[in-house]
């Protein structure tokens, strides 16, 4: 227990919160200091800090602690507004008062729809209004129409073609493509048509460019060894982290089951990726500093690899921060506090990508890891069960427990729907995922020495992967096992948070104080979620959406809804209605089709 409260121990624990702040108000007040002004900041408030430290006067303390947590929150700020492109000299955006305009766009990744290549680049040269070619940089999302020219990333583009703002979401509560394309530091957009774009002789390489190629040749790969359509698709979502070609059928399946953190490449598969590796180093010696220091760079670079093959995600550049940080500890005999080790990571993560501090699946994966470490040895504990494999299934399903129940919050505010059968997707879900992506990585390490081999992974892999898929939709099939359009606004969140979290320190630390703390703040939040129910109850609203049917209007009645709409395509509805119901605490909908009423 005083591990816990021993505050000394978890430095990076008290100073990720105002580093965070800090990114949060240049985000939320566009609070861009220039360099100048940042560095002088940061100097004066470093020397502060460093003479009140040497000072022996204990009464100045306080201040240490003040001049620190000032200087990390200047800290986020200047994070921020090093990787804000619009405060860049060389934008693109800066010349794009000549429209069309022609730029040069470097592929840094494909994906391929039905009419278009969907491109993500970045703008290398732009012509200003005196037609010269300016070196620039900047991110864009680029709509190629098809033709026969082969891309890839490093490919090289010439456009010439209107390039457009990102268009804001039109619909309330709807998702904002804007704000999401925001957060990967793209504002702009281009639909190049036949003849507005030539792929040039040019390529560029960039380590990530390079990870990408082997991405896709890995693709090819798996391709080449399951037959199926549907387990391939798992197979490249699981191990690489390539989703599009999982269907909407399959992809549904999973999230409606609880399950789609599988399809996510998260620190399941990095520690699964570092224990591979560490089983085959075994034999390097423990003792000597320099043979541990060459096993270690040999770890980090095989994690790190596959972070960037796999697209280097939210999720997965978490694991692979926390799992380093925790092996150079070990290399260096470092005591292993959990808690600093993974605000730490966040520290560093946040250092190369401020704006993953918005990122729904960065949320999702902290609080689930904050949450296993936290509950589920509390879970654990209520039960020893003599078998082991009655002990195994067990620690799964504690595990399991720990992550749903610590996650519950976010799944709601963000979701608005939870599953009742999570455990047994954890039950028989991830165990089976861990052998498909062993068999995985056993096929890319054989297909290129001993295809015979490969083909006898490939096999355990589909294999696998059919009785994942089978276990997913048996689940789906199960009644009740889904609760949808469930309202959920972010005052029911924070307060429901909070309490959760004083219950799990309570359960940790045995205070009472924090159990009447969290039963005060539980009891709170059913009074609040009443309240916002009670007083949705006479509202009267009507809404015309921006859709692609031409009619699609809802009017809201208390706590029901009537929709006049011209189709009943469920997806439409999702995408287009879905925020404004749950905004309003929609509870009951009735469609009327005027089509077939006409």
């Amino acid at each position: 227990m005083e591990e816990f409260v021993n505050w000394r121990r978890y430095p990076f624990v008290r100073l990720i919160f105002p580093f965070a702040i800090g990114i949060l108000a240049a985000d939320k007040s566009s609070i861009f200091p220039n360099y100048t002004s940042v560095i002088v900041i940061i100097t004066a408030l470093a020397v502060g800090f460093l003479l009140n430290a040497f000072r022996s006067n204990r009464k100045l303390v306080i201040f240490n602690g003040f001049y620190l947590y000032l200087l990390f929150f200047c800290l986020g700020l200047f994070a921020f507004r090093m990787h804000e492109p619009s405060l860049s000299e060389t934008y693109y955006a800066k010349y794009l008062n000549r429209q069309p305009t022609t730029m040069m766009v470097r592929v840094d990744d494909t994906e391929m729809t039905e009419n278009w290549f969907k491109l993500y680049g970045s703008v290398i040269k732009t012509r200003d209004s005196l037609d010269f070619w300016k070196k620039t940089n900047g991110n864009i999302l680029l709509y190629a129409a098809k033709d026969s020219s082969h891309l890839m990333p490093g490919s090289v583009l010439l456009i010439r073609s209107k390039v457009l703002p990102i268009a804001e979401s039109k619909n309330p509560g709807s998702f904002d493509f804007k704000a999401f394309l925001k957060r990967k530091y793209i504002d702009y957009q281009v639909f190049a048509q036949e003849g507005e774009w030539l792929l040039t002789d040019l390529k560029m390489s960039t380590i990530s460019i390079e990870a990408a190629k082997i991405r896709l040749h890995l693709i090819e790969v798996l391709k080449s060894y399951i037959p199926s359509e549907r387990e391939y698709s798992v197979a490249a979502a699981l191990i690489l982290g390539y989703r599009n070609d999982v269907s909407d059928e399959l992809s549904n399946a999973y999230i409606n089951t609880g399950s789609i953190h599988i399809l996510a490449v998260s620190g399941l598969h990095v520690g699964l990726v570092s224990g591979v590796i560490m089983l085959l180093l075994s034999f390097i010696s423990k003792n000597n500093l320099t043979f541990r220091i060459i096993k270690l760079c040999i770890i980090l670079i095989a994690i790190w690899f596959f972070v960037l093959v796999t697209g280097a995600g939210a999720s997965v550049i978490r694991a692979a921060v926390m799992f380093s940080l925790i092996h150079v500890g070990q290399v260096f005999y470092r005591r292993k506090y959990i808690y600093n080790t993974i605000a730490a990571s966040a520290f560093v993560i946040f250092l190369w990508n401020p704006q993953l501090l918005f990122d729904v699946g960065f949320h999702l994966s902290m609080v689930a890891v904050l949450g296993i470490i936290a509950l589920q040895p509390v879970l654990n504990s209520l039960w020893n069960p003599s078998s082991k494999v009655v002990r195994f299934f067990w620690d799964l399903s504690t595990v399991t427990l720990a992550a749903q129940i610590a996650t519950l919050p976010l799944t709601l505010f963000y979701f608005h729907q939870t599953s009742l059968y999570f455990l047994l997707s954890g039950i028989f879900v991830v165990p089976i995922s861990s052998i498909a992506l062993y068999a995985g990585i056993g096929v890319f390490a054989f297909s290129f020495i001993l295809p015979a081999a490969a083909k006898l992974a490939s096999i355990i892999m589909y294999g696998s992967l059919f009785a994942m898929n089978s276990a997913i939709f048996g689940i789906l099939k199960l009644p009740y096992n889904l609760i949808t359009n469930i309202p959920f606004n972010g005052w029911e969140f924070f307060v429901l948070s909070v309490s959760m979290i004083l219950g799990i320190l309570f359960l940790n630390l045995r205070s009472k104080s924090l159990l009447y703390t969290s039963v005060f703040l539980f009891f709170l939040f059913a009074i609040i979620r009443i309240y916002f129910d009670y007083s949705h109850q006479s509202q009267r609203l009507l809404i015309f959406y921006s859709s692609k049917e031409r009619v699609f209007i809802d009017y809201f009645h208390g706590n029901n809804c009537i929709s006049l709409r011209e189709s009943n395509d469920p997806i439409q509805e999702k995408y287009v209605a879905s925020g404004a119901r749950m905004q309003h605490r929609i509870l009951e909908s009735k469609t009327i089709n005027l089509i077939t009423n006409y």
